[in-house]
């Protein structure tokens, strides 16, 4: 480090004749967020702290705050039409809404079931319910052009689920110039970028640099003709003991 403690990244940026060409790595970083633990526990048995806060943190506890952030500001209810549209193709036949409720400084939440009149609170929902939830606000808390990366996205989803996220996750990129980062271990995730080999990252010893993408380390046309979730529990790409493929 610097003398006086400024990364070398800061310094670059500082610096005339380089902050041109570091500027768009500094805004890439000023934009970026990664989730990897959601307290789910603490989030059903607390609810979220009452806050203006309209992105969500890394850990998920302020979940029902924003979302309700989101609905009462006009600008930011795309957002939660976004949250809320993603849940029902989820789970059609246990989501319909969300209801909120305030006491003192928390924000708690009822699941609105597809019956009529059948509510539950959020402390009752499927961690799969939970996590797609968190997962979709994470991924509509990404500022214009910004990038958040999630781990393990398929955690306690079900196939069908995980198939619906990662198209609303598409739609959402493709509507805020955004970039959605996954890393898993899942198959099924996997499979559904058969038709974009181009953007699974994968991380293999024998190449001289890591992550390469897939379609440069294996020829498109093999590829073509399996299921890319197969070829991975194969071991055609993706050491045991590496890093999961992004």
């Amino acid at each position: 480090m610097p003398a006086d403690e400024r990364s070398l990244l800061r310094l670059a940026a500082d610096n005339p004749d380089t902050a041109a060409r570091v500027q768009p790595l500094l805004s890439l970083l000023q934009g970026y967020r990664c989730y990897a633990d959601y307290h789910l526990a603490h989030i059903r048995e607390n609810g979220s702290p009452l806050s203006s806060e309209k992105a969500l943190d890394v850990h998920g506890r302020n979940v029902f705050s924003v979302l309700r952030n989101w609905r009462d500001t006009r600008a930011d209810r795309v957002r939660i039409n976004f949250v809320m549209e993603s849940l029902r193709t989820l789970f059609p036949d246990n989501f319909s809404d969300l209801d909120f409720e305030t006491a003192g400084t928390t924000v708690a939440a009822r699941v609105v079931a597809p019956r009529p009149d059948t509510t539950y609170p959020i402390t009752f929902a499927a961690n799969g319910l939970l996590v797609a939830l968190l997962h979709l606000c994470a991924v509509a808390s990404v500022p214009e052009g910004g990038m958040v990366a999630l781990d393990e996205v398929e955690n306690a989803l079900h196939p069908f689920a995980i198939k619906r996220l990662i198209e609303a996750f598409r739609t959402w990129s493709a509507q805020t110039k955004s970039t959605v980062l996954l890393a898993t271990h899942s198959p099924v995730v996997l499979d559904q970028f058969r038709d974009c080999p181009e953007q699974v990252y994968v991380m293999e010893p024998s190449q001289k640099t890591n992550p390469v993408p897939l379609n440069q380390f294996r020829d498109p046309e093999y590829l073509s003709h399996f299921s890319l979730g197969d070829l991975y529990a194969h071991l055609e790409f993706g050491a045991p003991g590496e890093p999961e493929p992004s």
